[in-house]
């Protein structure tokens, strides 16, 4: 599994935050090719995960701990069954992220973690376009993926409207 060094140092921040994974149950909201969840499950977590598009590796749909669900996120029905739900750099893309969010933590067992990483509003790429009088205007089209269309992000969120 190659990470370059930004996805990798995402990576360990989601590493570190859920700890020790084995025998955990991991629900992944927009899961993409899968490199997350499939290192949870190689690790010895049970990982679901979900996205909307059918884009988990080959190589990874025969993990014995690792069930790919190809649905909508905010179409989920899970109660009260996952240690841990996570997500990155999904929430942006999300019309509702209030049913993006509510499904995750109904997901969750008593005690669990939800753990949802995203891009901050306030990066220094964007601090710079404001000075120079080219503010992102919301929803913002970052490009074209050949497969799946406008890569379009609906919102960014800063630490305080995140909350």
């Amino acid at each position: 599994m190659k990470i370059r060094l930004f996805e990798h140092h995402r990576e360990n921040y989601f590493i570190r935050r859920l700890g020790d994974v084995k025998n955990k149950k991991i629900l992944e909201l927009g899961c993409g090719s899968g490199d997350r969840a499939a290192y949870f499950a190689q690790i010895g977590a049970y990982v679901t995960a979900i996205d909307i598009h059918d884009t988990l590796k080959d190589e990874y749909r025969n993990i014995d701990r690792l069930i790919f669900v190809k649905q909508d996120a905010c179409k989920i029905n899970f109660k009260n069954e996952f240690d841990f739900v996570i997500s990155g750099d999904v929430i942006e893309h999300i019309e509702n992220d209030d049913v993006f969010l509510k499904n995750g933590i109904k997901a969750l067992k008593s005690g669990g973690k939800f753990i949802c990483g995203t891009p901050n509003i306030n990066r220094t790429m964007n601090i710079i376009k404001i000075l120079i009088g080219r503010r992102e205007k919301y929803p913002f089209t970052l490009g074209i993926d050949p497969k799946f269309g406008p890569v379009v992000h609906i919102r960014e969120y800063s630490l305080k409207t995140y909350k």
